[in-house]
């Protein structure tokens, strides 16, 4: 485990055990790769990041965004707004439950002519980009899932209730899924750090 500030262990302690370990593992290892990236001393890094909330930098030290699942740790940084995912690939869920509660109505159409594995590649595909921008957006999961649709054919995820548009990158990489949501279109699958 890496050090993490006063402030994040006192919330920490406040946390249910399996809660605990991944937000000190979170806080520390975007503290590390943030101290390595400007050559500043880990605490030093100005990381505002309690507990469900999105994490901010102070003093025009850019922005961020991270992203854990069982296994990984996704940090993006950029000077512009961005939000990231990470996913398994092999995550068991209830695709057809999560589309149809969850996705609009031209996504479900596609999703239905798919076989049962497809739908599921499918749905999480979606997903990682639907939270991903999400958090660009600094929203909720469950209040904003509904606005945004992906679009395929211009590799777009779009807020139809804010009409804001993001370019939505994607890529699998080992065991996981990773999106990358920002206003900036770039040639590529922007650079990624992952931590497992």
């Amino acid at each position: 485990m890496k050090p993490i500030s006063e402030k994040e262990l006192n919330w920490k302690i406040k946390l249910s055990k399996n809660r605990f370990f991944q937000f000190h593992h979170s806080r520390g290892y975007v503290r590390e790769a943030l101290s390595n990236l400007w050559g500043i001393e880990a605490l030093e890094i100005p990381l505002i990041a309690p507990p469900g909330k999105p994490p901010k930098l102070k003093n025009k030290f850019g922005n961020i965004s991270f992203s854990h699942c069982i296994d990984g740790l996704l940090i993006g940084w950029s000077n512009q707004n961005i939000g990231v995912d990470i996913e398994r690939i092999d995550r068991q869920f209830e695709a057809k439950t999560i589309y149809e509660k969850f996705f609009a109505n031209s996504e479900k159409e596609l999703l239905r002519k798919c076989s049962e594995r497809e739908v599921r590649q499918a749905v999480l595909n979606y997903w990682v980009r639907k939270e991903a921008a999400i958090k660009w957006q600094k929203g909720s999961i469950y209040k904003d899932i509904h606005n945004w649709i992906f679009e395929a054919q211009s590799n777009s995820i779009i807020n139809r209730k804010d009409e804001i548009s993001l370019y939505s990158y994607f890529t699998k990489y080992k065991s996981w899924y990773i999106s990358i949501a920002t206003k900036i279109q770039m040639p590529n699958m922007p650079s990624i750090c992952v931590f497992n």
